[in-house]
């Protein structure tokens, strides 16, 4: 190496680098369950979380009524109605250019951002590619309804690419995603994953840190049959979970995201 040649300590090839353990500590979850388990309001209940406020809700679906009573002061986006795939695209582009170059006086910054759901952001996404479609070739009369095999692969490719770049950002990431059951006919084993398109359920799920299966199960309470939240955390055979964190429970009881925080940031602490 000749002597006129000075590296920095904090970067190599340029990039920068640090120990883990100086890094902030963000954790990405995804949610998914049936229809109506509370999957809203878990990744909701992450504005009662001193270190997760303030909360930014991306409104795929277009319901908000579980927010107005579990966390009434969580900002969404759009005010009215749900996303279009054009505001996902400018609210990524608003929250990286915050990351990288500040926050400007007065501005809103979001330290935890929900996606809900990813399921639907993919139906979303598709009815965008097809609208394109029919304004780029309206001779050929494409049915918006019935995409052919090369816009199902662009759907799934766009899907990919944004679900990574809204986990990569510094920020505490939470999307939800319905629930998919497939049986497999020779073993007759039901498997529950995320419900997308393709190989994106299992592919998806291989991007977050923990993936959580939320179920409803009635149980015995005080001599009545109740209804119980049940949160998933590990993986059992037929179902899709994961904790990297490795501290979670298997399983938590009417979990909220104030106990989800607490045991994989005190996981990484202890690993530390």
């Amino acid at each position: 190496m000749t002597a006129d040649v000075v590296l920095s300590p904090k970067t190599f090839a340029g990039i920068p680098y640090a120990p883990v353990h100086e890094t902030r500590a963000h954790i990405n979850v995804l949610i998914y369950g049936k229809p109506g388990v509370g999957k809203t309001q878990l990744a909701a209940t992450s504005d009662h979380v001193p270190a997760m406020r303030p909360v930014l809700y991306l409104n795929v679906e277009g319901g908000d009524m579980t927010l107005r009573h579990v966390a009434p002061e969580i900002r969404k986006i759009p005010e009215e109605g749900s996303l279009s795939w054009g505001q996902l695209e400018a609210v990524y582009d608003q929250l990286a250019r915050q990351c990288i170059n500040g926050v400007e006086p007065g501005e809103f910054a979001p330290r935890t951002v929900i996606l809900d759901t990813v399921t639907e952001c993919q139906k979303m996404n598709m009815n965008q590619i097809m609208a394109e479609l029919l304004m780029a070739e309206p001779e050929k009369h494409w049915d918006p309804d019935i995409p052919d095999v090369r816009r199902w692969g662009k759907n799934i490719e766009q899907i990919r690419k944004w679900v990574r770049k809204y986990r990569d950002l510094p920020l505490n990431v939470i999307m939800t995603a319905h629930e998919v059951e497939d049986k497999d006919n020779m073993t007759g084993l039901v498997s529950h994953k995320p419900q997308l398109s393709g190989k994106l359920s299992n592919e998806v799920a291989g991007f977050f840190d923990v993936v959580t299966y939320l179920y409803v199960k009635a149980e015995m309470v005080d001599g009545e049959s109740k209804p119980v939240r049940k949160l998933l955390t590990g993986s059992l055979e037929g179902y899709v979970a994961k904790d990297r964190s490795g501290n979670l429970p298997l399983v938590l009881e009417n979990p909220t995201m104030a106990e989800v925080y607490r045991y994989i940031t005190e996981g990484i602490n202890k690993n530390d």
